[in-house]
C-alpha cells in the first residue's frame, strides 16, 4: 500500500491511498484507491509474466490490451486504449536497454517522446523534444520497458518495486547477502550496461547462455554433481541467479554436462 499526496481542485492538499493485491506468483491484480474518485484496475497476465490487459473490475469494461515483441517480457511492441468502441493504438519505440524513447500514432508519426536520466528518472517531451509536465496519453511502460504507477512514479519490476529517485529498491533483495552485503542496490549501480528482469538479479547483456557462474553472478552455489538448469517462465533469452529461482522457477537438470567448475549453469530449455 502506499499514501500519495494530492491536490484537490480547490487547492487543498489531500491523500490518496493506493493498495494493490497480487495472484500467487506475485504478479500485480488489481490496484484500488481510496480517497479518490478514481476507479480500480485488474491486471490480466500470460504465463510469461507479460500483462496482456487490464480492466475496471466494477464492469469488466476492458481498459487496455498490450502486445509484445518476442524479446522477452518487457518487449512491448503496441498498446490499445479502449474507451467504448473505440480504439487508441499506440506503437512503442525503445532503446538498447528496452527504455521507450518515444511512441507513435498508427502512421509512424512520433506523437510524444521520452528521455532519462541514468537512474530511471524520465522527463516527457513533445515531438519536437519541449518539455511536458505530464504524458498526454497516460503511457506509463518507460524505463527498461517496465511499468510505472502514475500514482507514485513506483516501477513494477516484478518481485519488487524500483524507485529511480532514490536509485535502488525500497525492499530487500529476496536471497538476502546472498545478492551481495548491499540488500537494496539496484543493478550493482551500473545502470548503464545491466537491468533487471523481475527485480531479482542483474541481466548484464554480455553474458551468454551456457556461461558458467563466475561469470553470469557473484554467488552461486554447487549443488553436488549436478548442474542446475532454469526452466523458462517468461524469461527466455535472460539470465537469473540460480540462488532465486524458488519459489517460481523450475529447478531441472542437466543430463552428462561436464566442468571443472563445482557451480551452476546457466542455460535455457
Amino acid at each position: 500500500n502506499a499514501s500519495v499526496p494530492g491536490s484537490s481542485s480547490s487547492g487543498s492538499t489531500a491523500t490518496m491511498d493506493v493498495s494493490y493485491a497480487y495472484d500467487g506468483l506475485f504478479r500485480r491484480t488489481r490496484k484500488s484507491f481510496s480517497g479518490t474518485s478514481r476507479p480500480s484496475v485488474d491486471y490480466y497476465w500470460n504465463e510469461q509474466w507479460k500483462c496482456i490487459e487490464d480492466r475496471n473490475p466494477s464492469n469488466s469494461s476492458l481498459k487496455n490490451e498490450y502486445l509484445y515483441g518476442g524479446r522477452g517480457r518487457n518487449d512491448l511492441v503496441a498498446r490499445n486504449a479502449i474507451s467504448g468502441a473505440s480504439v487508441n493504438r499506440k506503437y512503442a519505440v525503445c532503446d538498447n536497454m528496452s527504455s521507450k524513447v518515444s511512441i507513435t500514432d498508427t502512421y509512424g508519426v512520433i506523437v510524444e517522446r521520452y528521455r532519462y536520466v541514468a537512474f530511471g528518472g524520465v522527463t516527457v517531451l513533445t515531438p519536437s523534444f519541449s518539455v511536458r509536465t505530464s504524458s498526454l496519453y497516460n503511457w506509463t511502460t518507460m524505463f527498461h520497458g517496465e511499468d510505472a504507477d502514475l500514482e507514485t512514479g513506483w516501477y513494477n519490476y516484478g518481485y519488487r518495486y524500483y524507485l529511480t529517485e532514490l536509485g535502488r529498491w525500497p525492499s530487500r533483495d529476496p536471497i538476502g547477502e546472498q545478492g551481495g552485503l548491499n540488500l537494496y542496490r539496484f543493478v550493482g549501480n551500473d545502470v548503464l550496461n545491466n537491468r533487471d528482469l523481475l527485480g531479482l538479479v542483474a541481466d548484464a547483456s554480455n553474458i551468454n547462455d551456457g556461461d558458467p557462474c563466475p561469470t553470469c553472478c557473484e554467488t552461486c552455489k554447487g549443488y553436488g554433481g549436478a548442474k542446475p538448469n532454469i526452466g523458462d517462465n517468461g524469461t527466455v533469452g535472460h539470465h537469473v541467479k540460480l540462488k532465486v529461482i524458488k519459489p517460481t522457477f523450475e529447478n531441472v537438470y542437466i543430463d552428462g554436462f561436464e566442468s571443472e567448475e563445482d557451480c551452476c549453469v546457466v542455460k535455457y530449455t
